[in-house]
């Protein structure tokens, strides 16, 4: 083992020269960044209390009491441990540490439950009650919402982001700007583009924006583009109403979830959806390969019969 040279690193220093990598790497979206930054901050602090004034002095004992003094769930402990490991990861090849700590601590056994995803008649409802919607430009904003949800299934943030010179008619393709900032173009289906053509003939109601999704109500006299947390209460207003859920499952990622679910069950090859979806890595695409109590049902039925009565009798 090389000698520690940055052993004199202090939390401060260590934490300024992590983020830059990471930031550096454009693999992490802020969101993600924000979360690691939270966690660690918290281990500092906890560190310091203890009389941990450096990361050198780090130890898995440290690491061990740091969890033992919060009350977590066994899946949020799994995620900060590897937080923790990404974090230690990078003290040790930087020649801070001497070893991962983190990776000595026992991982937290997850016991992960079957994703319900609403079914066809479910999210059918959804648009039919768009459908009702009086004023024409929330109406077809609504839709192309859902529609953008469901099929390319891009996330939220994604969606909150387009523009509208992100829409391609001719090519019948959208630019979407992906976790970590790079920008993908996705193709989309025709009623889709019609939709937010239509959307778009009342934009003049709510004054220019380059914003493709923008509120319906204005703010000190003005219209502001629509964000995260709008469009989440957009839809999650209409998943109440029509999905048979515990309240704890709503949220836009439930209709990504549905339309990649809904894409894999039509054929659509694990490569493809992974690339529709954005995902850096195809374990995560093979979540929604999942069955359900339908799929089940017919391929118990698809099996072979050997009690039934003509054979039990030797017809």
């Amino acid at each position: 083992m090389n000698e520690l040279i940055n052993s004199d690193w202090t939390w401060e220093e260590a934490l300024s020269n992590y983020k830059d990598e990471i930031e550096e790497s454009g693999r992490h979206a802020n969101s993600t960044i924000r979360m690691r930054f939270n966690l660690l901050n918290k281990v500092v602090e906890y560190a310091k209390k203890r009389g941990v004034e450096r990361p050198s002095q780090s130890s898995k004992t440290l690491l061990q009491e740091y969890f033992k003094s919060r009350s977590l769930a066994s899946s949020t402990k799994v995620t900060q441990k590897r937080f923790l490991a990404h974090f230690y990861e990078f003290l040790e090849e930087n020649y801070v540490v001497i070893d991962n700590y983190a990776n000595l601590l026992p991982t937290p056994k997850v016991y992960k439950k079957e994703r319900i995803i609403p079914n066809k008649e479910e999210i059918q409802n959804i648009y039919n009650d768009v459908f009702t919607k009086k004023n024409p430009a929330i109406l077809t904003r609504d839709l192309v919402i859902i529609d953008l949800l469901i099929n390319p299934a891009i996330r939220i943030s994604e969606l909150v982001a387009l523009r509208i010179q992100d829409v391609f008619f001719e090519e019948k393709q959208i630019l979407v700007t992906r976790k970590g900032g790079h920008q993908q173009l996705l193709p989309v289906k025709t009623e889709t583009l019609d939709n937010i053509k239509e959307m778009l003939e009342y934009r003049p109601t709510y004054e220019i924006s380059e914003s493709l999704f923008i509120t319906a109500k204005r703010y000190n006299g003005m219209v502001r583009a629509l964000g995260v947390r709008g469009a989440q209460k957009i839809v999650e207003k209409y998943m109440l109403k029509n999905f048979k859920l515990n309240k704890l499952s709503y949220g836009p990622h439930l209709l990504r979830h549905a339309g990649g679910t809904m894409m894999c069950r039509n054929g659509a090859d694990l490569p493809t959806v992974q690339s529709i979806l954005g995902h850096r890595n195809i374990q995560t695409t093979m979540i929604y390969q999942h069955t359900d109590d339908e799929q089940r049902r017919k391929a118990i039925e698809l099996g072979e019969n050997f009690s039934s009565p003509g054979k039990r009798n030797g017809l």
